[in-house]
């Protein structure tokens, strides 16, 4: 009976380790998780708080039209803005249609002076840097410069010379599907100069046919 007491208080005794064992592996492995926790937040936030001190968000600047803006060794100006169908803008403007006949465009009149003390190439200084945005639908166009034979553009600008470009935005199913376009009547649109440092836009107001 007392050899049978001993070995009964053997095994409590093991039992008792065991369970301590293991409630000690736990309690390790929820410490390292919450230390790999805390240090994962910790890289996130110094990572969050160098890009942002390097990268700070962008200024905002915007304009209306009609209105010159000093864009570097240019200003500009759009002098008018027009939404039409695709008829119209063959007519106008002779923009060759295409098959989805739900497309439209914005047609902007834009004024372009250089005031660099330099001739300036129009292509290199001008129409790779300008988008048409229409916020929050989340459009982004750089558009397309329209040739007119009543309106031509000359490739290079000499001090304090002007010109007239006509610039066009499609909108199509692929950008703003037709039963969603009745949103940008409720949209803020606006033609973007630049994003960074400075996120520099035009207004588009008074759209003539929008």
């Amino acid at each position: 009976e007392i050899g049978s007491g001993l070995v009964g208080s053997e095994m409590c005794i093991r039992d008792s380790n065991k369970a301590n064992k293991i409630k000690k592996v736990k309690k390790t492995k929820k410490t390292v998780i919450i230390v790999a926790a805390v240090l994962i937040v910790i890289i996130w936030l110094a990572g969050y708080i160098d890009i942002n001190t390097r990268f700070p968000k962008a200024k905002s600047e915007t304009y209306n039209m009609n209105e010159w803006v000093d864009d570097g060794n240019i200003n500009i100006r759009v002098n008018s803005a027009q939404y039409m169908d695709q008829e119209k803008a063959y007519d106008l403007y002779g923009i060759e249609p295409i098959k989805d006949t739900s497309t439209h465009y914005f047609i902007l009149s834009i004024e372009v002076l250089n005031k660099s003390d330099n001739e300036i190439n129009l292509a290199k200084e001008f129409y790779g840097n300008i988008a048409m945005d229409i916020y929050p639908l989340g459009y982004h166009n750089i558009g397309e410069r329209v040739h007119r034979e009543d309106n031509n553009v000359k490739k290079m600008l000499k001090k304090d010379e002007q010109q007239e470009v006509i610039f066009a935005f499609i909108i199509s199913d692929g950008s703003i599907r037709e039963d969603r376009r009745w949103m940008m009547h409720k949209s803020q649109i606006y033609m973007t100069l630049s994003n960074y440092p400075i996120h520099k836009m035009i207004m588009l107001d008074n759209i003539e046919g929008f």
